[in-house]
């Protein structure tokens, strides 16, 4: 794909995730293209799973599957720095932290620099390299590999994390819609992160506004488990969705 078509339709993206869904025709509009090109971008983005369009409107799709890393690194990339860079400051110097495979977390994880004497438990690998650069003893996870988040999950990643006692515990997700937790697309996920939240002290979880309009197929934690919720803005309805989360923190 080359850079002018990728940002062309990460843009789609994060209108359609902030707006729900858009007349086809306002969002050639918008982005000054030809309805050919946006017919093109609607289509690839349908084929991946990430659009439906129905009676001239396009909206996300609400029920995606899990989308590459790299996609999902583009989407909301400043409110992902603002909501981790907040979600490092609930972190101790000297701290066992475990850190999820979610694009949210990777965005802003260079605010760790200011933190020491960390161990870093993951099982992305995107993450194991970037704490590693930061000079930080850093334990990845082993497991099955998933090509799109080139994470692990799975038998030997729960059986390698039920033998690490963790100080805090930071987590993405995938959707809150009409959700009694947080969820993720992954059934393998689930086991990994029930396996972690079991062996944590303290858990941190980190999502955008935009997550209230999507929903994985699995729950992997209640509310009433999260210690800490960053977000950046709630609605009233949205606020007590997630009410029995022990403390939520909202960033303007």
């Amino acid at each position: 794909m080359s850079k002018k078509k990728d940002a062309r339709q990460v843009k789609i993206r994060n209108i359609l995730m902030e707006k729900g869904q858009y007349r086809v025709k306002d969002l050639a509009a918008i982005l000054h293209g030809t309805p050919e090109t946006l017919r093109k971008d609607l289509d690839e983005l349908e084929e991946q799973g990430i659009v439906v369009r129905s009676h001239g409107f396009a909206r996300v799709n609400k029920f995606r599957q899990e989308l590459p890393i790299s996609v999902r690194n583009q989407e909301n990339t400043d409110i992902k720095k603002r909501l981790t860079y907040r979600a490092i400051e609930e972190i101790q110097d000297g701290n066992i932290v475990y850190l999820d495979a979610g694009s949210t977390l990777l965005q802003g994880i260079d605010a760790l620099r200011q933190k020491k004497d960390l161990t870093i438990i993951t099982n992305s690998l995107p993450m194991a390299y970037k704490c590693n650069e930061m000079n930080f003893d850093a334990v990845l996870v082993g497991g099955k590999l998933h090509k799109n988040g080139l994470h692990t999950d799975g038998f030997f990643s729960e059986k390698m994390l039920d033998s690490i006692y963790i100080d805090i515990a930071l987590f993405g997700s995938d959707g809150l819609l009409n959700a009694s937790g947080f969820t993720v697309y992954s059934m393998e996920e689930v086991g990994t992160r029930r396996h972690v939240i079991n062996q944590t002290k303290k858990v941190v979880m980190v999502s955008d506004n935009t997550k209230f309009s999507m929903t994985g197929h699995y729950s992997f934690c209640s509310f009433r488990e999260v210690d800490v919720f960053i977000t950046d803005r709630l609605t009233e309805k949205q606020h007590q969705q997630v009410q029995m989360c022990k403390k939520i923190v909202q960033i303007a």
